[in-house]
């Protein structure tokens, strides 16, 4: 959050703090003093991380555990800023897996995609057990049939509704927004009290943004998105209306749609009735934040924008 809590305890813990003027900061954020710093920050909580595994190493070590171990480190999303973490860009969902011990001797890259279910599966393997049929988690010990596809969906986060569906090969990705009459940037409590989308908000009004850093500003969003990602890794240029992308468009819209049959996909916002029991939680002090009066201007909004601007109801056929 930019304050000087976290670099004093840096500091302590790790003997220094990354300096902000040497970052190389992601192709959709501007250069800008308050998000090379929070950059910074976000760096030195993965240097954080890595200590802190290497002391969960030894202690196993030190306990004659380390042999028969199995380490998992992974995260559940990418870095809370914009185009990341709540949103189905690689930003968001490509996040670290690291995995060592037992049958996966390390010290090499894995490049084939795997989903965060697919630890249930390999877990099962690793205790002796079998994989049930009815799983759709793949074990990460069996490399015969690596995934085509990796599926992500984005549905309500804290008091903001939104519908999002993506899928991912090794080159293509295939975004579906259920509600492309609204912004990409819903008010959202959590995420507008943090320095670095206060910092956005700014460098947009002023007019400091680029053409890319800016596409996350626009307050409608394309019902289809397709990128290129093995010429566009930052997902910036939006193949979907290009006739000449058009059938593998249609491949992996398909591929999404069966995704979504099999797994069952609602594919729409919970009801109003059990929205507003999960924000009472809230109010009244149950969940994880108290009752700030944005919060709830922000359930007033989402709401209104159900009957304004509804969501569709999945991607065209």
């Amino acid at each position: 959050g930019n304050g000087t809590e976290w670099p004093r305890k840096a500091l302590a813990e790790l003997g220094s703090c990354t300096p902000a003027d040497k970052i190389t900061l992601p192709a959709w954020l501007p250069d800008d003093p308050i998000i090379r710093e929070d950059w910074a920050q976000y760096l030195d909580t993965v240097r954080k991380t890595d200590l802190e595994v290497g002391q969960i190493v030894q202690r196993l070590d030190e306990a004659g555990e380390l042999e028969r171990t199995v380490l998992f480190v992974m995260t559940d999303h990418g870095i809370s800023h914009v185009r990341t973490k709540q949103f189905l860009y690689d930003g968001g969902i490509h996040v670290p897996l690291i995995v060592a011990g037992g049958a996966f001797d390390g010290g090499h890259e894995r490049t084939d995609l795997v989903e965060h279910i697919d630890l249930a599966a390999t877990s099962l393997e690793l205790a002796g057990q079998k994989i049930p049929e009815w799983m759709f988690s793949r074990s990460l010990l069996d490399t015969s049939k690596p995934r085509e596809f990796v599926f992500a969906a984005r549905d309500r986060a804290d008091e903001t509704v939104d519908l999002i569906r993506s899928v991912r090969s090794d080159r293509w990705k295939y975004i579906w927004n259920g509600f492309p009459n609204r912004p990409w940037l819903q008010p959202n409590n959590y995420k507008d009290m943090k320095p670095i989308l206060q910092a956005m908000r700014r460098c947009s009004a002023d007019g400091l943004l680029n053409a890319q850093q800016a596409l996350i500003m626009r307050e409608t969003r394309p019902v289809e998105e397709l990128y290129d990602l093995s010429t566009d890794p930052d997902e910036f240029v939006n193949l979907a209306s290009d006739p000449a992308h058009a059938t593998q468009l249609k491949a992996m819209r398909t591929a999404l749609i069966d995704w979504q049959r099999r797994t069952g996909d609602p594919c729409k916002p919970e009801s109003e009735e059990v929205y507003l029991t999960e924000m009472n939680s809230i109010f009244s002090g149950k969940g994880k934040q108290s009752e700030p009066a944005q919060f709830r201007a922000n359930v007033n909004l989402m709401l209104q924008w159900m009957k304004e601007r509804p969501p569709l109801s999945g991607p065209p056929k």
